[in-house]
């Protein structure tokens, strides 16, 4: 935002000239000066270059569909950071340049034919591993407490040997650490679109 209590009190001490710099060409020290109308222009375009230059920072293309933020080909304003160290690292958006955007409408169809595809896979997983009862065995004592406890690397090792694909990432446990022994709901994210339950029970060993 232009300060205009600071355009006045230059306009104040230094008539209609603003010196804007200096620079020294064969031991002769030259001036450059514009008019006030021209400098405050110059400003005014110097800080709506900035905004707009801020705005494309954080304005960003979705690749695929990101749960409370958008479905792919939405362009959405987020935290730089949100955008810089997640999304784009992740590949799941792109800045919102021109450039970008028309890469992305050259290449929607194949988009969401991998997005399509993608979803197709996660279902057929989740058809087989929906209502599935994983056991997991753990030491624990008289009391049923765990020493240790189950968390999304066991329960995803668990699965893989029984013949699923899961990623630790896909395992969600709202509440931490399985820590005693009992039955447990779980949900697996498959995908945005497909969650599915199974039930691990964890089973004590002396």
């Amino acid at each position: 935002m232009i300060d205009n209590e600071y355009i006045e009190e230059l306009k104040e001490h230094h008539s209609n000239i603003k010196q804007i710099n200096t620079k020294e060409t064969n031991g002769t020290k030259e001036i450059n000066t514009i008019s006030y109308n021209d400098y405050k222009k110059q400003l005014v375009e110097k800080t709506n270059l900035e905004k707009n230059l801020e705005l494309i920072g954080k304005k960003i293309i979705l690749l695929e569909k990101v749960v409370n933020l958008g479905n792919l080909g939405d362009i959405v304003k987020v935290k730089d950071g949100y955008g810089r160290n997640f999304l784009i690292p992740q590949g799941k958006a792109k800045r919102a340049t021109e450039s970008n955007i028309a890469e992305f409408a050259a290449r929607r169809a194949v988009l969401e034919k991998q997005q399509a595809d993608l979803l197709a896979a996660a279902q057929k997983r989740g058809e087989k591993l929906a209502g599935y009862m994983l056991q997991i065995t753990q030491k624990a004592g008289v009391d049923g407490r765990l020493f240790g406890s189950v968390g999304n690397v066991d329960i995803a090792e668990a699965l893989t040997a029984a013949g699923f694909e899961v990623a630790k990432s896909e395992i969600r446990l709202p509440n931490g650490p399985l820590k005693a022994v009992g039955d447990y709901p779980v949900s697996i994210a498959l995908h945005h679109d497909v969650v599915v339950d199974i039930t691990v029970s964890v089973l004590g060993e002396a």
